[in-house]
């Protein structure tokens, strides 16, 4: 169904990928359908991964990264920093984090 959009599954079994999961919250979509929805967090750690397996996708990945971060300062919205280190810190980008928060802070 063109019309609904594009969807990507993903498929769990590490413990990160799980806890994305554990975490979802289920949305009703088309038709009284529900998709579990991960959370800005866990949505900024898989873009983070894809950046890291494909270096060619990290400007525009990077900068997805930044324009959520900078959508949830704006509307408020709380983020749990420490889900978030522990994503750049896994993919070896701690030093990241400096750089989201700063985004946080100046869009809030």
């Amino acid at each position: 169904m063109p019309q609904l959009g594009r969807i990507d599954l993903l498929h769990a079994f590490r413990g990160p990928t799980l806890g994305m999961l554990n975490r979802a919250e289920r949305l009703t979509w088309a038709d009284g359908m529900s998709l579990p929805v991960v959370h800005i967090e866990d949505l900024i750690g898989l873009k983070v991964q894809a950046l890291t397996n494909d270096p060619t996708r990290q400007p525009g990945d990077w900068a997805d990264c930044l324009a959520m971060i900078h959508h949830a300062a704006a509307s408020s919205t709380l983020l749990d920093w420490d889900l978030l280190e522990d994503y750049l810190i896994l993919f070896d980008l701690g030093y990241r984090l400096v750089e989201l928060k700063n985004t946080y802070g100046q869009a809030h």
